[in-house]
């Protein structure tokens, strides 16, 4: 993959606009323009280049089309950038225990993959973004951040990362499991190593 097209994603994801129109568009039937409009506040007459844009660096799709009276009404979707609950195709168990992508979805899905994380670094650092602005209005928001990071630099054996990954992996998929609260929220996790 060329630079030229990670540096594209990069601007792309880093563009307030673009995240709205992305964020509006995470319907699997798609939403047309006056809708992604009306939810973003964004005037349509400001919506058309950068969703042309974000069509093509495939970070939205267009899923649908009708004709209304004389004109082709298309309907945008960023699912497919949202919807990890197929990760499993992309899985190498295998190799390794089912905790990595494997190197063939990799070699295969370069683009795919670097959106993936691109968009999901902005997403953290936009969740971060506004529970920090929220907490120096209001300290008492502490109790509220959801958002937090781990910085960690190691040096382990190839055994001893892919246990820590399987570690990571087993506490990851049994913390729903055993949480008996009845409060319970939707938060995200990226873990990355390199």
């Amino acid at each position: 993959m060329a630079a030229n097209i990670v540096s594209q994603l990069a601007r792309a994801l880093a563009d307030e606009k673009n995240i709205k129109i992305i964020k509006t568009t995470n319907v699997q039937d798609g939403i047309n323009i006056k809708e992604i409009s009306k939810k973003t506040g964004i005037p349509t007459s400001q919506l058309y280049y950068p969703i042309k844009k974000l069509v093509d660096l495939e970070l939205i799709e267009i899923v649908r089309s009708e004709h209304i009276k004389n004109l082709q009404e298309y309907y945008y979707s960023s699912f497919k950038l949202n919807d990890h609950n197929g990760a499993s195709s992309i899985i190498d168990d295998d190799r390794t225990n089912g905790l990595n992508m494997s190197a063939d979805w990799a070699a295969e899905h370069t683009e795919e993959l670097v959106k993936m994380f691109l968009y999901g670094t902005q997403l953290f650092i936009d969740s971060a973004t506004k529970e920090i602005n929220e907490y120096k209005k209001d300290p008492s928001y502490f109790d509220k951040i959801k958002t937090g990071g781990v910085f960690s630099t190691l040096k382990l054996s190839r055994e001893a990362q892919k246990k820590l990954f399987a570690d990571i992996y087993k506490l990851l998929n049994e913390a729903e499991e055993k949480d008996q609260g009845t409060d319970k929220e939707e938060i995200n996790f990226m873990v990355q190593k390199w």
